[in-house]
């Protein structure tokens, strides 16, 4: 069976650039709501945030280089592992933390 290389990869890798930004705008809405009450910490919270967003658009691009490169070898190679979905949970956590702190100092 031969691999064509535009097909599947590249719509996974589009799904998770829309997570991951979708999840970064959240933390900068929750932010900008919690700035008023939280101050510092909510302005902290936001910047991990948007580090997790960022090291989880760098865990995309590798997932889609790794894959496409094993699946056009057609080698019995290592697929990507668990790093893309940990690094979304954290994103998503730390919206949790924005969000609860902007719920509890409101």
């Amino acid at each position: 069976m031969t691999f064509d290389p535009g097909l599947q990869p590249e719509r996974t890798a589009l799904a998770w650039r829309r997570t991951v930004l979708a999840l970064v705008t959240g933390v900068i809405v929750s932010v900008r709501l919690a700035a008023h009450s939280a101050g510092v910490a909510a302005y902290l919270l936001s910047f991990v945030a948007i580090a997790f967003g960022a090291a989880t658009i760098a865990l995309v691009h590798r997932r889609y280089s790794t894959s496409t490169r094993t699946l056009a070898d057609h080698s019995s190679g290592i697929l990507p592992d668990g790093l893309l979905p940990a690094a979304v949970a954290a994103t998503t956590f730390a919206l949790g933390l924005c969000a609860g702190a902007a719920l509890l100092l409101s």
